[in-house]
Order: C-alpha cells, then sequence, then structure tokens
C-alpha cells in the first residue's frame, strides 16, 4: 500500500542520517511484503490524498535503500543481515518483470531509476561487498563468486531482446564484474555486448560509456571482439555517447595501444569514414588535452594525427571544412614550424573560424612568431582569404607589430591591407602609422 511505501521511505532516511536502530526487523519487513503474492497482484488502493501506489513504487524504494546500505564498507549493513537482504534481492528479481525497451534514448540512467534496475545494481553491490570481505580475510572472493554467478548467468540468459535493466547494468559496472571475475567476463563479452540483439547491445554500450576510466585491459578485450567496431556503425540517439567511443579510442592512441593505420585499427576505421563529426570531436578532444599532456611521444603521436588528416584530406578540403576548422587547434603542439608543418597549417588556416577558432588559432601563431615570422605571415595571410578575425584584438595587434620589427614587414603591411579592406582598420591603425608613417593601409 501507500503506507508501505511510505514506511520503506523513512526507513531510507533513516539509513541515510546514519541512524542506529534494528536493521535486522527493517529488512525482515521488506521480505515479508516481497514475499506476499497479493502485493504483485494488486493495484494499491490511494490514500485520503488521492495518491496511489503500485509494487513498482515499493519494490523502487526498497532496491533504493539496499543499493546504497551495501554500497559503501563505511556505512553498510552488517555481514549478519547480509544474506536476509540477498533473498529479498532473489525474491524481486523472480517476480519483476524485465523491461523490453527503454523509456527515455538513454538506457542507463533509466536503469539506475527503474525499480528493477535499482535491485539489480543492489545484487552487484552485494556481491562486491562479500569479495571485499574476503579480499580483506586474504581469501580472495573466488567463492563469493561462485556462489553468486548463477543469478548473474540466469539474468544473462534473459538478455535477447529483453532484460534490458542488465545489459545496462553490465556495461555501466564492467569494471566491477572483471573484478569479480575476469573469466566470466571474457566467456560471456559476446553476449554481454550482443550484435545480434541490437537493443541489448544499445543498452550495454551506453552502460559503459558512464563508465569514468578507461581500463586498458576492458578496451583490448572489447576491440579484440568487435564491440567497438560495431559501435562506430551504431547510430546512437545522443551525441554523448558516440563521442565518449570516441574518447576511448582517443585515449588509447595516445597511449600507444591503437595505430593510425593497420587492420585492427580503431583510428584508421574512423579516419577513413571521414565523418565531419567524429573527427571534429577527435580533433577537439585531443586540443583539450593540452594541459594534461606533458609527455613528448604523446604530443608527437597528436602531431602524427594531424599529418595523416592533412594527407587524407589534401585535395578535398572544400568538403572537409569542419575537420580543418577544428585541426587548427592542434597548432598548440608545434614548438616549430618545419616544412611538414607549414603545409598542415597553410591548409588548415583559410578554415579558422574567425569567431570560434580564431583567437586560439592566433595565440599560437603569436607564440611560433618570434623564430619563424615569415612563415606566420603567410599562414595568416592564407587566413585572411577566408575570414578576418577581430578577436583577440590584444593578439592581432602583437603580431602585426611583431612582423613589421621582423623581416616580414612586407607581409605586415599586406595583413593591415586586409583589415583595411574588411572594415577592421581600426585595430591596427596605429601600428601601420607607427611603422610606414602612413595613415590608411587601402
Amino acid at each position: 500500500s501507500i503506507y508501505q511505501y511510505d514506511m520503506v521511505q523513512g526507513f531510507r532516511d533513516l539509513w541515510v542520517e546514519k541512524k542506529q536502530i534494528d536493521w535486522d526487523k527493517v529488512l525482515v519487513f521488506f521480505l515479508d511484503i516481497v514475499k506476499q503474492d497479493d502485493f504483485w497482484e494488486r493495484r494499491f488502493q490511494a490514500d485520503q490524498n488521492k495518491r496511489e501506489a503500485t509494487p513498482t513504487w515499493v519494490i523502487g524504494a526498497i532496491g533504493e535503500f539496499l543499493r546504497e546500505s551495501l554500497e559503501s564498507d563505511e556505512w553498510a549493513l552488517e555481514e549478519s543481515l547480509m544474506p536476509t537482504a540477498k533473498e529479498i534481492i532473489i525474491q524481486v528479481l523472480e517476480k519483476e518483470p524485465c523491461s523490453t525497451y527503454v523509456k527515455t534514448d538513454d538506457a542507463f540512467t533509466d536503469t539506475i531509476n527503474d525499480p528493477r534496475g535499482k535491485i539489480l545494481v543492489a545484487f552487484l553491490n552485494y556481491v562486491l561487498r562479500c569479495a571485499r570481505l574476503s579480499d580483506k580475510r586474504g581469501m580472495g572472493h573466488a567463492e563469493d563468486w561462485k556462489e553468486n554467478q548463477p543469478i548473474f548467468d540466469k539474468e544473462l540468459t534473459k538478455c535477447q531482446d529483453n532484460n534490458l535493466e542488465f545489459s545496462a547494468v553490465l556495461g555501466g559496472y564492467l569494471p566491477n564484474f572483471n573484478y569479480l571475475s575476469q573469466t566470466w567476463v571474457k566467456a560471456n563479452i559476446q553476449k554481454i555486448f550482443p550484435r545480434e540483439y541490437e537493443k541489448n547491445f544499445l543498452a550495454a554500450f551506453i552502460g559503459y560509456c558512464y563508465v569514468n576510466k578507461i581500463y586498458f585491459d576492458i578496451y583490448g578485450l572489447l576491440k579484440e571482439n568487435g564491440v567497438f567496431e560495431h559501435a562506430i556503425k551504431t547510430k546512437f540517439s545522443r551525441r554523448q555517447f558516440r563521442d565518449k567511443l570516441i574518447q576511448n579510442i582517443a585515449v588509447s592512441y595516445l597511449w600507444e595501444k591503437e595505430d593510425l593505420e593497420g587492420r585492427d585499427s580503431l583510428m584508421a576505421v574512423l579516419l577513413n569514414k571521414r565523418n565531419q563529426e567524429d573527427i571534429g570531436y577527435l580533433v577537439r578532444f585531443f586540443w583539450l588535452q593540452r594541459d594534461e599532456i606533458q609527455d613528448e611521444k604523446q604530443k608527437n603521436r597528436i602531431l602524427d594525427f594531424w599529418r595523416c588528416c592533412y594527407e587524407k584530406i589534401k585535395g578535398s578540403e572544400n568538403a572537409n571544412v569542419k575537420i580543418l576548422t577544428e585541426l587548427n587547434l592542434l597548432s598548440v603542439y608545434l614548438n616549430t614550424i618545419a616544412t611538414d608543418s607549414k603545409k598542415w597549417l597553410m591548409q588548415s588556416a583559410p578554415y579558422a573560424d574567425s569567431v570560434h577558432i580564431a583567437p586560439f588559432f592566433l595565440e599560437e601563431l603569436n607564440r611560433l612568431i618570434k623564430d619563424y615570422p615569415q612563415d606566420v605571415a603567410e599562414i595568416y595571410l592564407s587566413m585572411l582569404g577566408n575570414s578576418i578575425p577581430t578577436y583577440k584584438k590584444e593578439t592581432i595587434r602583437s603580431i602585426v607589430e611583431k612582423l613589421f620589427q621582423s623581416d616580414a614587414r612586407d607581409k605586415a603591411r599586406d595583413i593591415c591591407h586586409k583589415y583595411g579592406e574588411s572594415g577592421g582598420w581600426a585595430i591596427v591603425q596605429d601600428i601601420y602609422k607607427k611603422f610606414t608613417g602612413e595613415n590608411y593601409a587601402s
């Protein structure tokens, strides 16, 4: 009834507040609820406030309690209470139906908010807690896994256009399952990400997208079994999931787990597809790591990636505008302007967007100008052929003044002429007059 729901919620609140009460009696109360056949058969009546409750409400509240009370060893159910917790979980898993669809386009978020999903996560937390306790005693957790594996096996067999909650849990908590049993994960990876059951594959992979760290052993297993290659071909309803896929590949490339070429290279798959959004995101991801990447080998791998893009795009620049626009950001990794890197810059600079990319690109040109004034001037002029950036003014002025002070004086005049023709004369007017004695650059 609604009163059962309110009581369960009340006990959960007491747990969150870390109140010391007789939790054994609380769990027995929960178990009594879920063991009643009529609990699963009837719709609850509304109370005087016209609120209605279904078994789903109560199960969701019990699931939240169990999930939270088994998650952390710092404040967790006593070991003596864990068998009762497991019995509650088993009762629910046997009676609460699986889902054949997700409510939204995010299977993992749906799952952790779904009553059965909460119970599944609670069971995983239960097994993880058993394993941690055994590990602390120096016993290892093989027996804990052996005892509970049949329940996971039973759930996995349902993941055939059904039981999408468990698929999402498997993906989202894959490192936890790998900790419990690498053997089981390896043996069942094709069932965890079943390409023949697209809904389950999608739920599992969306779950995996919520794993906040890349484990290279898991990455290698997924790659070896074709999971990432299938995901590349998959149409996700949200861009964030495809971006997370690309992040996995990008990080693995930086750590030399991927190459730019080769039959098994996922970087090659992405580059050969030449999807503007995918490669554009890949470039921006590398750029966003600029403050974290200190290793010269990783920087050079990013520049190798730029070289590869240059070669693949050469001759079809206008068909790859978005990629070229983003590639300008990788200038942050250049320490020199050599023959090769100048070609890359001359290819991408004309597509530097004047609002979003140009300010960052100009900062890098300003950084390189001391040793390469002629090259910087040529690159700047190639950019001005398509757009005239006006932000940041101080960076523009710095570049122009330094060029006037270098052997690229004539090109500095040409740059000023471009600004004069486009209405941006005020940005460079005083500098132009200072070095030429003239008032106007048109």
